[in-house]
């Protein structure tokens, strides 16, 4: 319970700063302070268009999270321990990717309403320059500093080389090969074909993130960095599957706005 309560409190925090920016009318695009809105059938079908295959997407995530979780519970309370610290650091060194791919839709989507398919290409590719160097600095910044990191939460040793070996190698991992995995699909999003992405991610998903976890994990003997080694395939055959559709100008043919 002690737990829960600080994590409430940072999301209600967030909800009240969020609030009050979509409330400030000296922006372009904010939200009118009254209760009397009247829905544009037409433009919220099309944001829906995006928004419920993303988040089918994003709810299938979490129960694969919950299943590979079920096989890390299985190698003991250090494995468990190093996964969840692993991921807890893991998280930050992606942060930045999250943050361009959430502006690089809108942008993308923008471009496409005006059927300007080489201003789309063009952001593309600079936002994926972005986020490699911004992946560069901030796992630069925590490969520097996880002796401290890890010195906070008091492991023992054997769990601290655990820890090191995962974030070390999701950190690499997460500048050469993350961009073309979840920045390529944000792309995808604003153009309008977010049902394919949807398909794409399921299926790796479960074929790569969650069978691989298992036969590497558990059949091969690796133990719970098995579930790392598997998470880092799902990302190179995202990769190699969104690299063919960006070429392959699929994309192009769907528009949301």
């Amino acid at each position: 319970m002690k737990c829960v309560i600080p994590t409430v409190m940072a999301r209600v925090l967030a909800a009240l700063l969020i609030l009050y920016f979509v409330l400030d009318e000296n922006y372009r695009l904010h939200i009118k302070r009254t209760f009397r809105h009247k829905f544009d059938t037409k433009i919220l079908k099309k944001v829906l268009m995006v928004g419920v295959p993303y988040g089918i997407e994003n709810g299938l995530f979490q129960l694969g999270r919950v299943l590979v979780l079920s096989l890390v519970s299985t190698f003991g309370t250090m494995a468990i321990a190093a996964n969840s610290v692993g991921y807890a650091i893991g998280i930050f060194s992606v942060l930045p990717g999250f943050a361009i791919n959430l502006g690089l839709t809108a942008v993308i989507s923008n471009c496409v309403g005006a059927d300007d398919y080489q201003q789309a290409k063009y952001y593309n590719r600079k936002c994926l320059i972005l986020v490699v160097i911004s992946h560069i600095v901030i796992n630069l910044v925590i490969f520097a500093m996880l002796p401290l990191i890890l010195g906070i939460y008091n492991l023992s040793a054997h769990t601290t080389a655990m820890v090191t070996e995962m974030v070390i190698w999701h950190g690499i991992f997460a500048i050469i090969i993350w961009p073309l995995s979840f920045t390529l699909p944000a792309t995808f999003r604003g153009a309008g074909d977010s049902k394919s992405v949807m398909y794409i991610s399921l299926a790796v998903m479960f074929t790569c993130r969650i069978a691989l976890s298992y036969v590497i994990a558990d059949w091969m003997g690796i133990g719970v960095f098995g579930t790392w080694i598997a998470m880092f395939i799902d990302w190179y055959v995202r990769a190699g599957i969104y690299i063919y559709r960006y070429f392959s100008n699929k994309w192009m043919e769907y528009r949301v706005v």
